[in-house]
């Protein structure tokens, strides 16, 4: 991280939390505007994504339910 953005960020841990939540929903703001794939999966995390959902549909992996039986939880 540039030191401009960790000077950016200590400055604005000074403000109250209300408002530090509307400096996040600002810079989210601006980044969509300057990026509106910025949310897009890299090609690195969409392999991932799709390996995934290739485990599930395979069987390889169990459900958050059946993990909890097997538990006890």
């Amino acid at each position: 991280m540039s030191a401009k953005m960790k000077s950016l960020f200590e400055t604005a841990s000074f403000l109250p939390d209300a408002e530090q939540v509307l400096v996040e929903e600002l810079l989210k703001r601006i980044i969509l505007a300057w990026d509106p794939d910025f949310t897009k999966a890299t090609p690195t995390e969409k392999l991932a994504i799709d390996e995934g959902l290739y485990q599930i549909k395979s069987g390889e992996t169990i459900s958050a339910e059946e993990l909890y039986r097997q538990l006890g939880i």
